[in-house]
């Protein structure tokens, strides 16, 4: 790094950030002026992030593990857990509730819906949003299959309908004849006319993404074994939950995973619509930045109800160093998926799936450890997180159980078992890296290191709480970030006795500026 700043940015280094639109504040002359030799070096914000499994392979059944391993590896070897989850999150919607798992050997009343929730942590750079879109062209698939098919049937509806009006024109004459002949024979002729349309054909779907839950709930109505909604940032829709009148939608999606449950609201103008099936499962990307500010949301107990904990299948893998790949697709690997989904869409309804003997056994195995586990758990987050894999598990397990074992499976065995087990455990390391950073000091300090250059040089601390940024907008939340950022040497603490109650002013670290300039911090 250059030598010899001054704590002030130089003239070129304020045109330089005039150009580029960034507003710097020269602070005026005085007495404290310390040479860049006198500054300790920063020591970095880097994510410090607990440690994640990484995704073996092997996890995924034979059908799926060498499409998504040469996908990975074709995106520049971006990681395979996305496309991992964003395969299995589409195969879980795509079963809905056609086909339940009963997890227990004897109580049949608790029944699992294998609709799952899922996400990707990451960066752009990870290609989190291509790598899920390539997971779901496969249902994309089915529905554009579905359109054409819907167009055809409704073309002949149409055709069927104008033949019906020339019918019932041609038929009035005869009406009117038997009517002065014979009351009764009329009124059947009448009735048989009416009897005589067809039901207007209804489109079936697979995926939605920016829906109202009164377009959500129509859809559902026609499609009542389940829909898929993918959202770029689900970020963005999680926050729009917590908007003041928006407590219905809320309800609507925390039903919605469940996906054994009816729903209803009313409306003015439109009576109550009622819903017989609420089946949505999620799909989506985070972005760190965005992901922050609704976990310390979460913190004070708001936003706290459980509807982050239901993205079960929540992962932020640690990603290698990309390289340039230029490779054929594997084809017959994608055209076995293809093959794949055609056969599930078609899996008959009202199927009630048990584990057998193997399988029932890992399930009360694993089961009985995760009862103690939940209870030891001291972050009350992360509880809330495990109480919700007593679904994952199974529902895992049926998925991969119709995956291998094929539609006509009679029951859950040992493999699937195992490998559902497997997944959990592997799922529970990402969603320990993200609830650890609930109570994370350094979220606060990264906000406000990305933010001096918006400062003056110096500043105080109400200049930071007056700004209302997210993540800085309480006292203890600005006081933990200067603490950390001072200690990290971005700040230096100046308190300055003026007679009255002493001032405090934090200077900056000419290298934490230009590394804010560059976007290196």
């Amino acid at each position: 790094m250059r030598r010899g700043w001054l704590m002030t940015l130089s003239l070129a280094e304020e045109i330089a950030l005039e150009v580029s639109g960034r507003i710097v504040h020269r602070p005026p002359p005085r007495e404290l002026e310390l040479s860049e030799n006198n500054w300790p070096d920063i020591i970095p914000i880097s994510d410090e992030l607990l440690p994640v499994d990484r995704f073996h392979p092997e996890l995924l059944p034979d059908v799926l593990r060498d499409w998504a391993v040469d996908s990975a590896y074709r995106m520049d070897n971006m990681p395979v857990d996305f496309f991992a989850v964003g395969i299995v999150v589409a195969l879980g919607s795509l079963i809905g509730n056609r086909c339940c798992i009963a997890p227990k050997r004897h109580d049949s009343d608790w029944t699992v819906v294998p609709n799952l929730w899922g996400g990707g942590i990451g960066r752009p750079a990870t290609k989190k949003t291509p790598a899920f879109n390539e997971s779901m062209r496969f249902s994309r698939h089915l529905e554009a299959e579905s359109h054409k098919q819907y167009e055809a049937a409704l073309a002949d509806y149409q055709a069927g309908e104008e033949a019906d009006k020339f019918h019932k024109k041609a038929m009035e004459g005869e009406l009117k004849k038997a009517a002065k002949a014979d009351k009764d024979k009329a009124k059947s002729m009448l009735l048989a006319m009416q009897d005589e349309g067809e039901e207007m054909p209804v489109r079936r779907r697979f995926v939605v993404a920016d829906a109202t839950i009164e377009k959500l709930g129509e859809l559902l109505k026609e499609n009542p074994t389940g829909l898929l909604m993918f959202r770029d940032e689900l970020t963005g829709w999680l926050h729009s939950l917590e908007r003041d009148g928006r407590e219905q939608d809320r309800a609507f999606y925390l039903e919605a995973w469940n996906g054994t449950g009816d729903f209803s609201w009313d409306r003015i103008g439109r009576g109550t619509i009622y819903i017989p099936s609420v089946v949505v499962s999620v799909l989506g990307g985070i972005q760190p930045p965005r992901l922050y500010p609704y976990l310390r949301s979460m913190k004070d107990g708001a936003g706290d109800d459980g509807l982050l904990q239901r993205l079960q299948l929540l992962v932020w893998p640690d990603v290698d160093q990309p390289r340039h790949v230029d490779k054929a697709p594997n084809r017959q690997a994608a055209k076995q998926i293809h093959d794949l989904f055609a056969v599930i869409s078609e899996l008959p309804e009202g199927e009630v799936l048990h584990f057998d003997t193997d399988g029932q056994a890992v399930f009360d195995d694993w089961y009985r450890e995760m009862l103690v586990k939940e209870e030891a758990e001291t972050n009350t987050h992360m509880e809330s997180h495990l109480v919700k894999y007593h679904s994952l598990m199974p529902s895992l397990a049926l998925i991969f159980q119709i995956v291998e074992g094929g539609v006509e499976s009679t029951s859950v065995g040992m493999d699937a078992a195992v490998r559902a087990v497997a997944w959990c455990r592997y799922l529970e390391t990402h969603a320990r890296r993200v609830y650890s950073l609930i109570d994370n000091p350094l979220d606060s300090a990264r906000v406000l290191a990305g933010r001096l250059l918006e400062l003056p040089n110096p500043f105080k601390a109400k200049q930071v709480s007056d700004k209302g940024w997210s993540g800085l907008s309480s006292t203890a939340e600005v006081r933990e970030a200067l603490s950390e950022l001072a200690k990290r040497n971005f700040l230096i603490e100046v308190t300055e006795h003026t007679g009255g109650r002493p001032a405090i002013s934090y200077h900056m670290n000419p290298a934490a500026r230009i590394a804010a300039i560059v976007g290196d911090e």
